[in-house]
């Protein structure tokens, strides 16, 4: 979540050339948003809760909570290699998960936070799914327009509208910052270039800094900035992904973006690290790079997630359950579906 301090009309000029959004979703990682010209506003609330050293804290935390926790056959610990295969069941009272370090881990219940496509089509054996729900998962929209670049820079933006001269963290570097997204048309335009097969000419831009929080995580006087980027196709028609200097290219249009709003930007960067569709697949095994593991469409929420007929976190494999973002009520960081298939097991494990 977002925490910011002070009121957006302290530091924003009316007419600036930046807006600062909280919440502002427009499209977050799907195409959606655009197609349907959503635009929400929020206002700047005091107080919001954040979770300290962001999201992968929580995810250590939990790591730790399972590492530390014991079930009835032994101690629940954290993976030593990635998984290779799911095997369910392996008899009518355990199922099988091997890594790829050749560890065999026996358990009467699974749940998968893996993506639906990667859980059944790449982990599940052949030949062990219902030949429609295999089909249902294939044709599954996975499609994604988001690259993630992660910056390291040796001083804070400096952004045009902001009345302020000193280099020092101000409230309008605690709040997300949504640069390149003047009005709904620039969004629009944003979104057909990718739809058009090529990366946006002038992308939308979502831009957090949170060492400004947390001082752990740079150095003194140094920064770290994430920027979440639309819209970038999986494969590009004017290029790839595999090649440097496309990406290099790309790069450089959202740093120069930026510039426009905070000059001296590009200049303050010591490194960074690009994550584009392929990327995202590859590295984190999100399929098509979708970080919601599948579009969040009408025609794949509530009863439809993942498929139709298996809203419920079973799956047609006895004792194997999603558990992610695949599932309803979708993706973002709120743990609803993992607290769902939770409840869903329990139910199924006190059944006599």
């Amino acid at each position: 979540m977002v925490q910011i301090v002070g009121n957006r009309s302290d530091f924003v000029e009316n007419g600036s050339k930046m807006r600062i959004w909280l919440g502002a979703w427009l499209g977050f990682g799907i195409w959606l948003g655009a197609r349907l010209g959503f635009e929400i506003w929020l206002e700047a609330r005091l107080g919001a809760a954040q979770i300290w050293r962001a999201c992968g804290s929580l995810v250590f935390f939990l790591g730790r909570v399972g590492y530390s926790a014991e079930i009835s056959d032994g101690e629940c610990g954290p993976p030593r290699a990635p998984i290779d295969l799911i095997f369910a069941p392996l008899s009518s009272l355990h199922n099988a998960v091997y890594s790829a370090d050749g560890t065999e881990v026996l358990s009467p219940i699974v749940l998968s936070n893996a993506t639906p496509y990667k859980t059944f089509l790449e982990l599940v054996p052949n030949n062990t799914l219902p030949d429609d729900f295999t089909r249902a998962l294939k044709y599954s929209d996975y499609s994604s327009a988001t690259t993630k670049i992660n910056l390291a820079v040796d001083k804070l933006p400096q952004f045009q509208c902001c009345k302020l001269n000193h280099p020092d963290a101000g409230p309008q570097h605690v709040g997300t910052i949504h640069i390149g997204s003047e009005s709904m048309e620039e969004i629009d335009l944003a979104c057909q270039d990718a739809v058009n097969g090529v990366p946006s000419r002038r992308p939308v831009i979502e831009m957090t800094i949170p060492s400004v929080l947390d001082k752990t995580i740079s150095p003194p006087g140094k920064h770290v900035i994430n920027l979440f980027v639309q819209y970038t196709p999986y494969k590009p028609s004017d290029g790839s992904w595999g090649d440097s200097a496309y990406r290099e290219s790309f790069a450089q249009k959202c740093f120069s973006l930026i510039e426009e709003y905070a000059p001296g930007f590009s200049s303050s960067i010591i490194g960074y690290d690009m994550l584009t569709p392929p990327d995202l697949e590859r590295e984190i095994g999100l399929t098509g790079g979708n970080i919601f593991h599948g579009a969040m469409g009408l025609d794949s929420l509530f009863l439809m997630r993942p498929v139709k007929g298996w809203s419920s976190y079973r799956t047609p494999l006895q004792g194997l359950y999603l558990c992610g973002s695949g599932t309803h009520p979708g993706g973002g960081v709120m743990g609803a579906p993992g607290r769902n298939a939770a409840h869903v097991v329990l139910q199924d494990v006190e059944k006599p």
